[in-house]
């Protein structure tokens, strides 16, 4: 009886690690939306690549590139993008990270802005959107397909 109880035991015990306790490692995906404009003498690209898992997004991260025609339109889009105060609105806040970068050779100004939806806060999240994400809870969902629409709708050339 106890040499059959062991059996029983250890076999379970194999059965368990074999079928990994019923969990499953969810795969995540990265798909990237880009979009090109040109106006007033500057030049915008972005991509915005957002890593999912199933059909939830879980990270986003946007990075933009204004080039300016000549040291005018860079002067310009460097006080532009230093007047939208992304930097300081967005440095408390739990999974969010901002960077705002100037190549004055190549009368660039990048920003790079990614954000942890597994760790930011619906408020904060709000805020980041100004408002126009409308967002309630302290737990919510991004659903991959409404982004994806919303970004070809914006122009965005999106590949999944």
């Amino acid at each position: 009886m106890e040499n059959t109880m062991k059996k029983l035991l250890a076999g379970a015990l194999i059965a368990l690690t074999l079928c990994g306790c019923g969990s499953k490692a969810v795969e995540t995906k990265t798909a990237t939306c880009t979009n090109t404009t040109k106006q007033n003498g500057l030049t915008m690209d972005i991509t915005t690549k957002y890593d999912y898992q199933d059909k939830t997004v879980v990270k986003q991260t946007q990075d933009a590139v204004i080039t300016a025609k000549d040291k005018e339109n860079y002067d310009f889009a460097k006080k532009y993008m230093e007047s939208a105060n992304m930097k300081d609105s967005t440095k408390d806040m739990k999974g969010v990270t901002y960077e705002l970068k100037y190549d004055e050779e190549k009368l660039q100004v990048s920003e790079i802005m990614s954000i942890d939806f597994t760790k930011i806060s619906a408020d904060d999240y709000n805020t980041v959107t100004n408002g126009q994400a409308n967002i309630d809870g302290k737990r919510f969902k991004i659903d991959l397909d409404k982004t994806i629409n919303g970004m070809k709708a914006s122009g965005f050339k999106c590949e999944l």
